[in-house]
């Protein structure tokens, strides 16, 4: 969470057959880039069956991260930022109704130069036979409190059914601060990227318990300035390897960054960052999900952000929705980031940028931190009149946060 930079280097890592689905937002075309010179790439495949299909859109900047639209006949559009160093996957389920029929898919960007392709499986043809070719059951709406994964398949956490070594469920009364034998409330500025506008309080308007077991982070607009909170626990036991999760339900409003992450101590960047999350409002609400390491970098080349590796999802859309649980599960050279129990990315020491060191495997404290900032990464590429364009107050709430261990 530490950004002393916003260069931003996409990374999707396959987790055995998992195929992870990522996107990240680019800038509003327009912010830094006249609307001219686009690039556009358009592939096509007929299909002769009617039914529903599994299209999976991939795409591969060639020369760096690409910001670039995605559309595909019969689906919205997307936003992505295509990486050099691994496609990108959209996946979709369509269903065709008539045939023959054209599925075609257009990328369109400033370049210089990406590939895009197109594959389409009928799902019957991806299915043992059961007899029925009814399309996938109609997802939850997105007022529900439950987002679908885009994957039912569930990575499989050796630390499921062990006990908590750190847990708090935020059951104190409405109004109370967080246990101050768990917890200590950070003061100073907000962290999110360049010029974050808030500073963080140790008042109870920014963060206490709500009386209905939750733990409330609220940014606050007076006037010209911010307020926000940030926690931490503190010397939590040393690991490494385990298991973080917390459930959170992000505020909805353009330029806000929450976040969870753990911390290594006592020196940054050389005992480590792991962000569990980091979810910056691009625009009118967190779509994205960001999972970094940052550690040590010889030489680093991204401006003091000792950046390691990054990847992201948009896969389950607009994170105010409802909860979600994030986290990780970490075990010698592989770090595995989760979303509702689904794996999203991984790292391990070959994932790193070039001169970077994994501490990963080393024994050491950790402060796990959250937070929620104002501006900063999410507004870097905004006008200064409309960022941030949140609705204050704007509240992060946490259900629970646990820690497991060997």
């Amino acid at each position: 969470m530490i950004r002393r930079g916003i260069t931003i280097v996409a990374t999707i890592a396959a987790i055995g057959t998992f195929a992870a689905l990522a996107s990240a937002h680019p800038l509003p075309l327009g912010a830094h880039k006249a609307q001219t010179n686009l690039v556009t790439r358009t592939v096509s495949k007929p299909v002769k069956s009617a039914g529903v299909y599994l299209v999976v859109v991939t795409v591969r900047a060639h020369q760096h991260v690409e910001s670039l639209t995605v559309y595909l006949s019969g689906a919205a559009k997307r936003e992505i930022r295509a990486s050099t160093h691994t496609a990108t996957a959209l996946e979709y389920h369509l269903t065709v109704s008539h045939t023959p029929a054209k599925l075609t898919a257009r990328a369109v960007g400033h370049g210089p130069t990406f590939d895009l392709a197109l594959t389409a499986i009928h799902e019957a043809d991806k299915k043992p036979s059961t007899g029925s070719t009814s399309p996938p059951a109609t997802p939850p709406s997105t007022g529900s409190t439950s987002t679908p994964s885009p994957s039912p398949a569930l990575y499989p956490d050796p630390y499921q059914n062990t006990t908590p070594i750190f847990d708090d469920e935020f059951s104190g009364a409405a109004g109370s601060a967080p246990d101050s034998s768990k917890w200590s409330v950070s003061t100073g500025q907000g962290q999110c990227g360049n010029d974050t506008l808030n500073t963080n309080t140790t008042n109870a308007a920014n963060v206490e318990q709500n009386g209905q077991g939750q733990l409330a982070i609220t940014a606050l607009h007076n006037g010209n300035s911010y307020t926000s909170a940030q926690i931490a626990a503190n010397g939590l036991p040393a690991g490494p390897y385990g298991a973080v999760e917390a459930s959170i339900k992000l505020p909805p409003g353009q330029g806000l960054c929450g976040s969870f992450w753990l911390n290594g101590q006592p020196t940054w960047p050389n005992d480590g960052e792991i962000d569990i999350l980091e979810a910056p409002s691009l625009t009118t609400d967190p779509n994205y999900a960001y999972f970094t390491l940052h550690g040590p970098i010889n030489p680093d080349e991204d401006g003091g952000n000792y950046q390691q590796f990054e990847s992201y999802t948009g896969a389950l859309g607009d994170l105010s929705a409802g909860f979600h649980t994030y986290g990780i599960v970490w075990s010698p050279n592989l770090i595995v980031w989760t979303i509702d129990g689904v794996a999203y990315a991984s790292a391990t020491p070959s994932s790193l940028v070039a001169g970077s060191t994994w501490v990963f495997n080393d024994t050491r404290t950790y402060s796990l931190i959250l937070d929620l900032a104002v501006g900063g990464w999410p507004c870097d590429a905004a006008a200064p009149n409309t960022c941030p364009a949140a609705t204050f107050p704007a509240t992060m709430l946490v259900d629970w946060v646990r820690v497991y261990g060997q």
